[in-house]
């Protein structure tokens, strides 16, 4: 398996992204943008840091990271269906957190469904709190390699 990450902004070309996320999140439920209060249109969408994960030539992982103001949050955050469990979304998360902490900001934020908690708790985000079914998770720059170290 040969995996690669790339990071897009909203001067690029987001037709990949969108492709992606689409497949992604197609049976998807819940309705994050009224939940959390946030942009969710293609205006949102340009002003995020975006991150494709490419396996043996094909778009198979893809996550966003805004900027709230005070917090990097990380959203819509997925893998297609037939790639998960293979460490993909673990790369994914690492690269955007990666990026969050690059550009300043010590604590990253990302809201998710119940289920899927453990798979970020695995990476070092705590639970912050639980609201209208969803989680609001942290995690601290200085606990990223904690994390790592723990996956062994």
């Amino acid at each position: 398996m040969y995996v690669k990450g790339i990071y897009l902004n909203g001067t690029d070309d987001l037709s990949d992204v969108l492709n992606v996320r689409s497949k992604i999140f197609e049976n998807t439920e819940t309705d994050f943008s009224n939940y959390f209060d946030i942009d969710t249109s293609l205006y949102a969408d340009n002003l995020a840091i975006h991150s494709l994960v490419i396996d043996n030539n094909e778009y198979v992982g893809c996550g966003s990271l805004y900027y709230d103001g005070e917090h990097f949050v990380l959203d819509r955050v997925g893998v297609i269906e037939e790639k998960r469990r293979q460490k993909i979304g673990d790369f994914l998360v690492r690269m955007l957190i990666d990026k969050a902490f690059q550009l300043g900001p010590n604590t990253v934020y990302v809201y998710c469904k119940e289920e899927v908690v453990p798979f970020f708790a695995s990476i070092g985000f705590d639970i912050e709190k639980r609201e209208n079914n969803l989680v609001k998770l942290t995690i601290n720059e200085k606990y990223v390699c904690k994390a790592c170290h723990s996956m062994k």
